[in-house]
C-alpha cells in the first residue's frame, strides 16, 4: 500500500513523464487512443445492447476503459487532467510544455485517429465493391 507521499510522487512523475514524451510518440499514441475510442464505442454499443441487466452493461464498459488507461494512450482531454494535477502538486512542467509540448501533438494525433483512420476504415469495411451488380427489386423491374 502506498503512503500519501508516495502517491503524490507518482502523480508528479506521471505529469513530468507525459509532458516530456517525444513528439512523434505523442502523435502515434494520440492516434491509437482515438482509434481505440472510435472502434470501442461501436463494440460498447453492441455489448451493452446484448447485456440483459445492469451488471452486464457495467461489465461491458469496465474492461475497455481499464484497458485504455493501462495501455498508456495519449488523449488530449485526459492529459488536461493528468499534467495540470502534476503541476499543482509540484511537477516541473511549464504551461508552454503543457500546451505546445503535449496538448498540441496529442490533439493532432487524436484528430488523425478519430477523423481520418476510423472513418476510412469504416468506409472500406462497408463499401460495396461490386457497383455493377444489379439487385432485383420491384423498382428495377419497372425500367
Amino acid at each position: 500500500m502506498n503512503t500519501p507521499a508516495e502517491i503524490l510522487q507518482i502523480w508528479i512523475g506521471n505529469g513530468v513523464k507525459k509532458a516530456n514524451l517525444p513528439v512523434f510518440k505523442m502523435i502515434l499514441l494520440g492516434m491509437a487512443a482515438s482509434v481505440y475510442i472510435g472502434f470501442g464505442a461501436h463494440v460498447f454499443l453492441l455489448a451493452t445492447a446484448a447485456a440483459k441487466d445492469m451488471a452486464g452493461k457495467i461489465f461491458a464498459i469496465w474492461f475497455p476503459i481499464m484497458m485504455f488507461v493501462f495501455a498508456g494512450f495519449e488523449h488530449s482531454v485526459a492529459n488536461m487532467t493528468y499534467i495540470p494535477l502534476g503541476m499543482f502538486l509540484g511537477a516541473e512542467v511549464s504551461v508552454g510544455q503543457l500546451l505546445i509540448g503535449n496538448l498540441l501533438p496529442v490533439t493532432i494525433g487524436n484528430l488523425i485517429g478519430g477523423a481520418v483512420i476510423v472513418p476510412v476504415w469504416y468506409y472500406f469495411s462497408f463499401k460495396q465493391w461490386d457497383t455493377h451488380q444489379t439487385v432485383d427489386t420491384p423498382c428495377s423491374r419497372m425500367e
